[in-house]
């Protein structure tokens, strides 16, 4: 039954609509029939025993023989290996991670133009499983199939040539409505019942078992009936409708290791890999050593890579997942062990936070606490935030580094009814229908930014809305030619006229879907490129917009900073406290450049002025404070970030023209000044070389800088510093007591494998392709019914 070369079965999908619901599934601690009806009947045959003992007696017949009988596919796929590989960077890519107590955890992720790599083993736990082989078990839902088994390749599965009638294809529901017994057409008269979405495959295989249980022996005439005179006039056909499952399968190879005298199987091969992956990440994971190492990951790609190439020894089955263009999809696992956010990625609350707590260690043995429970954020133990519902809307911005606190927040409450609330379109505008509703948002908008919403839509404001959680869909997007929600079931509305309609009471309603349903649960948060609605417990809406979209400033635009000393009293030192104010000066040659500096301008006002002033190696700290005497003396702390050195000039601060300066208590003076190059903001001590300055905050706000995209931002938001190499990514690890800690890393785990795509087994058919096969296999179904018939007439005599 089983070949002895290689074979490869590959699944691709188009671009016409029929593909939009595409998707393969791979099977973990379960699996299906793999539906060889011949190899099951030949090895469950009474006298079996019988032709087991004659083929080791009668060679000419011994060969023919094993190749029907030992070679069983396992119905089961027991543990698997995934390693998902992708692109260092990956822009346009978003994931939701849900997690129900943390302890179990299905990311649902989405990629534009993106090509990624997977390879998927199994790994064998149970000795049976074992001495058998390995075997990967999957199923493919609307896509197309090429086969090809050496140098010959089979006849393609087309969906799209199948629905147009090429070249003689057809539909299962076309063979179906044509199917004839006895010379009588029997599809037509079929109820609709039985024959859609493959019903009729499990009605047959029932009838099967119907008979055997009422008849016995003679239930053969069924299965006769079945696979003689039906199942042939399907076997051809193309299905549309479901999909296609495939057993990937390797029997069982056995070496001898001579240097240790003992006899390894194929099986342990990938065991013995797993466990040193396990080994290498997981168990190593004790202490505060950060021992995930690029090297310990090339070492461990290294043997991935020697598995997923090695196509010669045939003693290893592997699957290949290569995705390009825009995917989405879930994965579903036990435990998180390890997780990596890419360089400049923005991690927003998906939902109301009420559980969970965040530690961050500080140069200065400053420790930072965040309890979501609570809703308070301490240093070193001692409460600084006690506002819950900021608290709960932290996010992590890479962009900046920082943890990013809400600084103003605005909660809309309407009345819980089926009224339209907010509307949103497929290009993913979002329109507020209730006026209480869109009176509040505006009225948050201007209160957060300082900046107007003018219209009802609030991308005017937020910018473009890049997710929309429910309680059941939690990664829906609006893709331009039609809306995507990700979830089970999955749903889609194709066109540009589909819609999605969030009621008063949050529920969620998609205007159209494949499965004729429109629900997709309840809101749980609309998710923004400037910011984020979430809902609360209590159903009121909660909006936080971190900048304006005329809150962002383009560097080109920049051709200057203004910086002003302002003072304002410190109600906790009763002193009189110096910060900044900024200015962007505009090109005012244009009219266009000079209205969107204007505009910048005001959102950076309503967030400064500033005390704070951050570079990737230093930060500046400006303030007053009372001495010995209670006389309030100004401070510039100049702090070294990557030792936690802090330098304090003590003394009076006064503006100078390009910033400020302080002359200490000993006479000297420092000068900080400000300035632009290139458009973008630089600051400079003294005589030492300008650094850039990538973020200021003050008590309203702040604003930062990005390098990489050349971007102002003016952000309502207190900001918790992350060290500069944070912004190259973060890398959080499960430690064994289920404690998770955080490093600045790159993706470690991140190996291009590259290499060959391997190949995997064909599925086997469910009747015999060869003549001589099919023949002894209708032989066996007669004569086996012959022999039991007359045992059953011995016996009742």
């Amino acid at each position: 039954m089983l070949p002895d070369t290689w074979h490869k079965l590959t699944f691709a999908i188009g671009t016409q609509n029929i593909y939009d619901f595409a998707y393969v599934d791979f099977f973990a601690n379960e699996g299906s029939d793999q539906g060889d009806m011949f190899s099951q009947v030949i090895n469950s045959l009474p006298w079996k025993f019988i032709l087991d003992e004659l083929s080791d007696k009668y060679n000419p017949v011994k060969d023919l023989y094993y190749s029907l009988t030992k070679n069983q596919l396992r119905n089961e796929t027991e543990n698997l290996a995934f390693y998902l590989t992708g692109p260092q960077e990956c822009v346009g890519c978003s994931m939701v991670l849900r997690s129900d107590d943390l302890t179990r955890f299905r990311p649902f992720f989405f990629m534009d133009n993106q090509k990624i790599v997977s390879y998927i083993l199994e790994d064998t736990v149970s000795d049976k499983a074992k001495e058998k082989g390995q075997t990967l078990i999957m199923f493919g839902h609307h896509t197309n199939l090429e086969g090809q088994s050496g140098n010959e390749k089979g006849e393609p599965i087309d969906l799209v040539r199948a629905v147009n009638g090429d070249s003689g294809t057809k539909t299962c529901q076309q063979a179906i409505e044509s199917l004839q017994f006895g010379g009588v057409n029997i599809g037509k008269a079929l109820p609709a019942a039985i024959t859609k979405k493959g019903r009729l495959g499990a009605v047959l295989g029932g009838m099967e078992s119907i008979t055997y249980g009422m008849f016995f022996w003679a239930g053969i005439f069924s299965t006769a009936a079945v696979q003689i005179v039906i199942a042939p006039q399907l076997q051809d056909c193309i299905d549309v409708d479901e999909g296609y499952y495939a057993h990937y399968f390797v029997p069982v190879k056995k070496e001898t290791d001579k240097k240790a005298d003992a006899t390894v199987k194929s099986t342990d091969k990938v065991s013995s890999m797993v466990n040193r992956f396990k080994e290498n990440y997981i168990d190593t994971f004790k202490g505060d050593k950060n021992s995930m190492t690029k090297e310990a990951a090339e070492k461990i790609g290294g043997e991935i890579d020697r598995f997923v190439k090695d196509s010669k020894s045939n003693d290893i089955v592997q699957a290949t997942l290569r995705l390009e263009g825009m995917n989405s999809g879930q994965l579903d696992s036990a435990a998180l062990f390890y997780f990596w956010c890419g360089k400049g990625c923005e991690i927003n609350p998906a939902s109301y936070k009420q559980g969970g707590t965040e530690q961050m260690r500080g140069t200065n043995d400053v420790n930072v606490g965040i309890d979501f429970a609570k809703g308070e954020i301490t240093a070193n133990g001692t409460p600084v935030v006690e506002s819950p519902d900021n608290v709960r809307m932290a996010s992590t911005n890479l962009n900046i580094p920082a943890i990013e606190i809400p600084r103003t927040l605005s909660q809309a409450c309407i009345e819980n009814s089926t009224e339209k609330a907010i509307q949103i379109s497929a290009d993913g505008i979002v329109q507020v229908l209730n006026r209480d509703l869109l009176s509040c948002l505006q009225s948050g908008v201007m209160m957060q930014t300082g900046l107007p919403l003018q219209s009802d839509r609030l991308n005017d404001a937020f910018g473009k809305l890049d997710n929309i959680v429910t309680t059941t869909h939690p990664n829906v997007r609006a893709m331009g030619d039609g809306i995507i929600a990700e979830g089970i079931p999955r749903r889609i509305a194709d066109g540009r006229g589909a819609t999605i309609i969030i009621l008063a009471n949050k529920e969620v309603k998609l205007s159209g879907s494949n499965d004729d349903s429109n629900s997709l649960g309840r809101l749980e948060s609309l998710q923004f490129a400037n910011g984020s609605i979430v809902v609360k417990p209590d159903g009121c809406f909660l909006a936080w917009l971190r900048h304006h979209e005329d809150g962002i400033l383009n560097k080109d635009l920049v051709k200057g900073l203004k910086s002003s000393v302002n003072r304002e009293l410190n109600e906790q030192t009763n002193c009189s406290e110096p910060a900044v104010n900024f200015e962007i000066k505009p090109d005012l040659a244009s009219s266009y450049k000079t209205d969107k500096a204007d505009k910048f301008n005001t959102a950076l006002q309503h967030q400064g002025p500033f005390n704070v002033f951050e570079t990737p190696t230093q930060r500046f700290v400006i303030t007053s404070e009372p001495n010995a005497q209670g006389i309030c003396e100004d401070h510039l702390r100049v702090v070294d970030k990557d030792s936690g050195k802090v330098t304090d000039y003590v003394g009076s601060i006064t503006q100078t023209p390009d910033g400020f300066k302080i002359r200490a208590n000993d006479g000297k003076e420092h000068e900080v000044k400000f300035s632009t190059k290139d458009g973008a903001p630089f600051v400079q001590l003294d005589s030492n070389k300008p650094e850039l300055l990538t973020a200021a905050q003050g008590k309203n706000g702040s604003f930062y800088y990005d390098p990489d995209k050349g971007l102002w931002y003016a952000e309502n938001a207190q900001l918790l510093p992350l060290i500069d190499a944070f912004r190259e990514g973060i890398a959080a690890k499960v430690q064994p007591n289920g404690e998770t800690t955080a490093t600045a890393s790159g993706n470690v785990l991140n190996l291009d494998l590259g290499g060959k795509s391997d190949s995997g087994l064909l599925n086997l058919p469910s009747l015999p392709e060869s003549k001589l096969l099919l023949a002894i296999f209708v032989s066996m179904l007669v004569a086996t019914f012959i022999v039991m018939q007359g045992r059953k007439k011995t016996k009742a005599k």
